[in-house]
């Protein structure tokens, strides 16, 4: 309740926003800028050792994920893409402008500095250098187990890399 008693309601937790939750470093009195940590002026309220225990968890349990959930986006790369800088999954969103949509693949770590690329131009062209190089049909180039292991995408240079499962690895500019 505010001042002018004007009630906020909060939503529930999602898995998400639980994890991001779990990740800051403010907890234990740091402060992330430009994907370093810094001593923050502020007091922690969790014992360090505490943080890096879960942190430590939290990875476990990533690798333990699954890559990717059921793309009722419309998003091929959706677990697969991932942050030159930082080396983190980027996140796929769309805004809608009238009639429009657009979609983004989006670097959501904090410090990072938000890199994203548009989804339908990049996709077309990771799909197309996997055309020149693979005989697989189309459909099947991009599904999680088969072809790609990891695509990564560094804005500062415009460099696309594709790891295959088989251990061979793409770059071309994009």
């Amino acid at each position: 309740m505010t001042e002018k008693q004007k009630q906020h309601v909060g939503r529930e937790f999602t898995e998400s926003s639980l994890r991001r939750l779990l990740a800051d470093e403010l907890y234990i009195g740091e402060v992330a800028y430009r994907s370093q940590s810094y001593r923050g002026e502020h007091q922690r309220i969790i014992k360090a050792g505490v943080w890096k225990r879960v942190q430590h968890v939290l990875r476990a349990s990533d690798a333990e994920r699954p890559q990717t959930k059921p793309n009722d986006q419309g998003a091929p790369l959706r677990g697969l893409l991932h942050c030159g800088r930082c080396g983190k999954p980027m996140s796929h969103t769309s805004t809608q402008i009238r009639a429009r949509r657009y979609r983004y693949y989006v670097c959501r770590t904090r410090g990072c500095g938000g890199q994203s690329v548009a989804a339908a131009a990049f996709e077309a062209s990771v799909m197309e250098q996997l055309e020149r190089t693979s005989p697989r049909s189309r459909g099947s180039v991009v599904q999680p187990g088969r072809l790609i292991e990891r695509v990564t995408y560094d804005r500062s240079n415009e460099q696309v890399s594709i790891r295959l499962r088989a251990g061979k690895e793409q770059r071309h500019a994009s």
